[in-house]
């Protein structure tokens, strides 16, 4: 577990070995640095920045746990979990906050890939859906197709002594037509 304090200017005021290997930096190199600097999202910064100073001066709520990213000596991202309570000095005025945090930037990656899977998985599982409802849309399909021109044929051999020449070019369009649609269907 990291463990580390902070003064009521934001300071570092105490770090212990784990805070220091996980952030990359050695102890004399994180007391007396700027805590909030280290958050990479400069947005956030100012939000607990400012939640911060109204805590230790006005001593309004500040966020008994809470999760912050911090930029490692190496620029890297790490999340972390943290817990605090606030220091008091001897007449009882806040002095600071000490924090004591987890390191949860493996467990929130493999939180974010079983997303990502899920998320692929259902993508899968609409896509095959949506196979399984063309396939049945065209198998109808072509069964009704199969029904037209079936009863196309009919009307044409009804028709083949027949003198109406147009009304037999009709039912060889109607014909020819549906066999394409069938040709599409099945491509």
């Amino acid at each position: 577990m990291a463990i580390i304090s902070i003064d009521i200017q934001g300071l570092i005021t105490l770090v212990n070995r784990k805070c220091c290997e996980l952030l990359g930096y050695s102890e004399a190199e994180l007391l007396g640095m700027d805590y909030f600097g280290l958050c990479p999202d400069r947005d956030v910064v100012e939000e607990m920045r400012e939640a911060y100073y109204q805590h230790v001066t006005k001593n309004e709520t500040f966020p008994k746990y809470f999760y912050i990213n911090l930029t490692t000596r190496d620029g890297k991202t790490r999340i972390f979990e943290w817990h605090n309570n606030t220091m008091k000095d001897f007449e009882w005025n806040t002095s600071g906050i000490i924090l004591a945090g987890t390191d949860m930037t493996e467990y929130r990656k493999s939180i974010d890939e079983r997303k990502a899977l899920r998320d692929r998985l259902n993508q899968s599982q609409k896509m095959e859906a949506l196979g399984q409802l063309s396939s049945g849309i065209a198998h109808d399909f072509n069964n009704l197709l199969a029904t037209m021109m079936g009863y196309t044929e009919l009307l044409q051999e009804m028709l083949e002594d027949s003198k109406n020449d147009s009304i037999k070019s009709y039912l060889g369009e109607i014909y020819v037509t549906g066999e394409r649609a069938r040709d599409l269907i099945e491509g």
